[in-house]
């Protein structure tokens, strides 16, 4: 399924937008989102169940500053 939304993304992307930019102008390319945003939110909510996590567990708070310092000092 990514392999699909990310080819039909590849082949549609460019010629869209060229689409919109030229008809409707720059600032529209940032609403295609909006629409693809709330079919993903509706989709989700029908098809994916709930799950719970395992109660009791704790944040790991050492492995997250060692993830989160490098990565922000990279960054």
């Amino acid at each position: 399924m990514w392999g699909a939304v990310s080819g039909a993304a590849a082949a549609l992307g460019p010629m869209v937008g060229g689409i919109l930019t030229e008809q409707v102008g720059w600032r529209s390319i940032f609403l295609v989102n909006i629409p693809v945003g709330v079919l993903t939110l509706v989709l989700a909510s029908r098809m994916l169940r709930e799950s719970r996590g395992v109660s009791g567990t704790r944040v790991d708070l050492p492995g997250a500053s060692v993830f989160t310092g490098p990565a922000g000092a990279l960054t």
